[in-house]
């Protein structure tokens, strides 16, 4: 089991008073060197419009720290990240200040309902070296190790316009390819053209429906044959439209669940590679230390732990898997991130908890989650919210395994004590979360005891988010205070949508 530790210092306070967590944090209670978990730099709409530019380019990623083999000296490897400014009147570079973000862990767009949105795209992404790409060789796609990208509104119910004469922007158009004028002119290809091909730059509108449900969304990059090597990089980044409290409700204070009370999390992870010879698709090629293997491996670590003496803090330590005819990833380090952020902490200061928001930015992991009281190290309950961006909504007579299957298998339910049934709403509460790639997830954290009551945590109480299967990054920290009440949530009647 990999324990990805969220340091998670949640404190169950059920009124306001920070004394409690203040006194938990400087009598030394946290993680040796565990940061405090950043909620993803936001970019809203404002007056019914969101304008920005939005530039993918590479990065040092100075969240991670990797030191190679015989080696003292860190290195922050290279990744792709969204450079994202306000729109500027003129050119194709974002001024430099504070209101320039480009964070490896994502950025959020909020947007509301009726809102347009509006991207100046920029491709300023490196040229690939061939030799380590897949598909390059397939029928026309020779022009991949050019690294052309575009943009992808995963879950937003909008159109996939095209640009035309009278109007030369694009929706959410994954046709489009966007290449990147210093890697070279691309080379026109007779077959799989999927669609118009510009350099450097491209214009997106996307028009959100007054009547879209509000939820969480994510974008990355979509061109065939390489966009999963973008999003090994790092290219993803949150949607949301509307907020929480659209859906939720508080039960004991029925009023919509403030957005103080709401985390954004974006699940990543990228291998790094130790200096040494890799076999790729056209044969052994030489890797340096803190290369990025954006070709990604499955095997590049060991799926449990050698020994109770290795601890897995948000990464695990590349195997050799040569035996079964793989390559030798000794050395390297496949790190799992929480905002771009390996094993934070998580204060939590709300009276009644928090609604975490989590999306996955990974294209090929699947994450099999479970929030593990260290104390008695059994799985914690918590209550689902919402599912690829609809609020769960479920008659009062549906039978567990209804549930599970109309989930897909993903989740593993259990009693929903402490949260009445309200209206025609029944409570699903959960102790094990797989959030497969591209899914995204909002549940009601709280302090619950073994049997799933809501009740004030024993002081010096802890709790870590642990990946069943391979790692997460992140420790809960429940710093214990008294309980004044126990407190609920509930979700809306979620609007009848497909997800696209």
């Amino acid at each position: 089991m990999c324990s990805n530790q969220i340091a998670w210092n949640m404190s169950m306070r059920r009124w306001i008073g920070a004394a409690g967590l203040l006194g938990a944090m400087s009598a030394g209670t946290w993680p040796a060197g565990a940061a405090t978990l950043l909620d993803p730099p936001v970019f809203a709409s404002q007056n019914g419009v969101l304008d920005i530019m939005m530039i993918a380019m590479p990065q040092p990623i100075p969240t991670i720290s990797f030191v190679p083999p015989h080696s003292s000296t860190a290195i922050h490897p290279t990744g792709w990240v969204y450079q994202i400014c306000p729109r500027p009147a003129s050119g194709l570079t974002c001024p430099s200040g504070s209101t320039t973000v480009s964070p490896y862990g994502g950025t959020r767009l909020a947007l509301k309902q009726g809102d347009t949105l509006k991207i100046r795209f920029v491709n300023r992404l490196p040229k690939l070296d061939p030799l380590k790409l897949r598909h390059v060789t397939d029928p026309g796609e020779a022009n991949l190790f050019l690294n052309p990208t575009n943009l992808h509104t995963h879950g937003l119910l909008t159109p996939a316009r095209a640009a035309t004469r009278s109007d030369p922007t694009f929706g959410d158009f994954v046709f489009v390819t966007v290449f990147n004028s210093a890697n070279g002119i691309p080379v026109p290809q007779t077959t799989h053209q999927h669609g118009p091909i510009v350099m450097d730059t491209v214009d997106y509108k996307i028009t959100i429906p007054s009547n879209h449900p509000s939820g969480l969304f994510w974008f990355h990059p979509h061109v065939h044959g390489i966009a999963l090597n973008q999003l090994v990089e790092g290219l993803s980044g949150l949607i949301t439209i509307g907020s929480v409290g659209d859906n939720v409700h508080g039960d004991a204070v029925n009023t919509p669940w403030p957005d103080a009370n709401v985390r954004h999390l974006m699940l990543k992870e990228i291998q790094v590679l130790a200096a040494g010879t890799i076999a790729f698709d056209s044969g052994p090629q030489p890797v340096a230390n803190g290369e990025v293997l954006h070709q990604e491996d499955p095997a590049f670590c060991a799926q449990f732990p050698a020994s109770t003496s290795e601890v897995r803090q948000g990464s695990c330590p590349g195997q050799d898997d040569s035996f079964e005819g793989g390559n030798n990833y000794t050395g390297g380090k496949w790190y799992m991130t929480v905002n771009g952020q390996t094993y934070p902490t998580i204060p939590i200061t709300a009276p009644d908890g928090e609604i975490w928001r989590v999306g996955t930015g990974a294209g090929s992991v699947s994450w099999d989650l479970q929030l593990v009281d260290d104390a008695t190290h059994q799985p914690m309950t918590v209550q689902l919210i919402a599912i690829d961006g609809v609020a769960v909504h479920l008659p009062q007579d549906t039978p567990p395994s209804a549930m599970v299957k109309m989930a897909g298998g993903r989740f593993k339910t259990v009693p929903c004590p402490d949260v009445p049934a309200i209206g025609s709403t029944l409570p699903v509460c959960v102790n094990e979360i797989v959030m497969m790639p591209s899914s995204r997830v909002e549940f009601w954290v709280t302090y619950r005891n073994a049997q799933g009551h809501i009740v004030p945590p024993p002081r010096g109480a802890s709790a870590t988010w642990k990946m069943i299967f391979r790692c997460v990054s992140l420790k809960a920290k429940l710093a214990a205070e008294s309980s004044a009440r126990a407190a609920s949530v509930r979700a809306a009647r979620a609007p009848k949508s497909n997800i696209v």
